[in-house]
């Protein structure tokens, strides 16, 4: 809704979801800024295929988000967002975010502290830092076309000792063996591995980026007309009812919403489309409703300068691929 720079989406789909995209985008004709969209199609089957190399895997449509890097060759950093998702704020606000990378940061995502189990991390949002992962010497993922990343890639060692030593169980407070065949919550569980026994690579993402259903929306709300809620609600009023962020290093900080995640709402087609979500009494009703609704209008406000511009990625290899036909060039 809100940007204060020209955006690059890279979209990632099936080739025939890329009409359907192309006519949403095709409604945006008077950008501020310019737009740069990228399709990159892709079938389950190439999916499945880098899974298998990588030794992972079951629900595999789940698990494209563990290898984008791979296929983002010309990229070397970018925000990830779930499709569940809106942005209350500039994305600058969570782009300047990457300031604060060392020169071996991964990854960064809301987390509930150094015990959190997976369904206690956040893989729905995440800056991440593509050229790291793609570093030849130490890839994120193994793969068998590279023997030599069996025991050099970054995921190697997690995989090794959350199998002999485990990680902690969503189900129970216990210690249960990590299965990469099928990690809990698909890519979620492959990130939680990793993040666990290679904390000094990733940093903690503000939970105010994921201001999810899952969490009670944090306890926030914009209220309703009749509600009793006070236009002077002080900023420790609104502490007060925050919920949900034990762990997190954030209980006592002020959760000014960044991102809305409208998550576990069960197996809905279109959550934008669920009447629950617009219900005045909902906690972000106004908002989803004007997004819905509205979104050209407010978008469409440039004079003519700024341009959308699509394209369609043809080359669909993936980083190990390359890799090895780069060496057999050679």
């Amino acid at each position: 809704m809100h940007t204060s720079r020209p955006l690059h989406f890279h979209l990632i789909c099936t080739e025939d979801n890329i009409p359907y995209l192309e006519k949403k985008f095709a409604l945006f004709t008077r950008p501020v800024y310019d737009i740069q969209v990228t399709y990159y199609p892709l079938t389950a089957e190439r999916v499945r295929e880098r899974g298998h190399r990588a030794g992972i895997g079951e629900n595999w449509n789940v698990l494209t988000k563990v290898f984008i890097h791979e296929l983002l060759v010309d990229v070397d950093k970018t925000i990830f967002i779930d499709t569940d998702m809106i942005f209350l704020v500039d994305p600058l606000e969570l782009w300047n975010d990457f300031k604060h990378f060392e020169r071996r940061t991964l990854m960064s995502f809301p987390t509930l502290g150094p015990t959190s189990h997976p369904g206690q991390i956040c893989s729905c949002i995440m800056l991440m830092n593509f050229a790291l992962m793609r570093n030849p010497s130490a890839m994120l993922m193994p793969s068998s076309l590279l023997p030599e990343t069996e025991k050099t890639s970054l995921a190697s060692m997690p995989f090794a000792r959350g199998i002999s030593e485990g990680i902690p169980s969503p189900m129970a407070d216990e210690t249960v063996p990590f299965d990469p065949y099928n990690p809990f919550f698909a890519d979620q569980g492959i990130f939680h591995v990793i993040w666990y026994y290679r904390p000094m690579m990733f940093r903690h993402l503000s939970m105010r980026w994921d201001v999810s259903i899952c969490r009670q929306q944090l306890g926030l709300t914009l209220g309703h007309f009749g509600e009793d809620i006070e236009e002077d609600m002080t900023e420790e009023e609104h502490i007060r009812r925050q919920v949900r962020l034990d762990g997190s290093g954030e209980e006592h900080t002020l959760m000014s919403p960044g991102v809305l995640h409208f998550n576990c709402q069960g197996d809905r087609d279109d959550i934008w489309l669920w009447e629950d979500n617009h219900n005045p009494s909902a906690k972000f009703g106004p908002i989803i409703t004007t997004t819905l609704r509205y979104k050209w209008v407010w978008l469409n406000r440039g004079d003519g300068s700024a341009k959308v511009q699509t394209r369609t990625a043809s080359d669909s290899r993936w980083w190990d691929e390359r890799l090895v036909q780069a060496h057999a060039g050679r």
